[in-house]
């Protein structure tokens, strides 16, 4: 499937905070809050989001995932001189599991490969997409609260 990254832009928010609800609405939707209430959470803590982010990696590339003129997820990135850094890779439902992410990581890890730089992620041990990060080579480096630590370093 072949995708098109754009950047992100001021009119991609509502798609964005959409997207946001859909990648963490099962854990949200446990909290049983009427659906105005629920709505209101989804977009404070989208905002917090994007806020930390913005505070943490302020010089990083924020961008939509198109694939034929459609909008189907987003990622971050932030590249340092001693590592790319995967901050966020998210889908719409109905593309996760479909090759889509393998195909931007494996791109991703291409990219790192190139610069001969590590690329870097963090990742909730219980996310599904631990599985796939694994498959491609990643490895733990590290646990912090509640994430994983890795990362992926070609070898010669």
């Amino acid at each position: 499937m072949t995708y098109e990254l754009r950047p992100a832009l001021w009119e991609d928010n509502p798609f964005l905070e959409a997207l946001y609800a859909d990648v963490h609405g099962s854990e949200l939707a446990s909290l049983s809050l009427p659906a105005p209430a629920l709505a209101q959470l989804v977009a404070l803590r989208f905002k917090a989001e994007r806020m930390a982010f913005a505070a943490q990696f302020p010089d990083s590339d924020h961008n939509v995932i198109w694939i034929r003129g459609h909008r189907i997820g987003r990622i971050i990135l932030n590249e340092a001189p001693a590592e790319i850094q995967l901050i966020d890779l998210a889908l719409l439902a109905l593309f996760r599991g479909a090759g889509v992410g393998t195909g931007i990581l494996e791109q991703l890890q291409a990219h790192a490969a190139e610069r001969n730089l590590p690329l870097r992620l963090s990742v909730h041990p219980q996310n599904p997409a631990t599985r796939l990060f694994h498959r491609l080579g990643f490895i733990n480096i590290g646990d912090q609260t509640n994430t994983l630590q890795m990362e992926w370093i070609a070898r010669p």
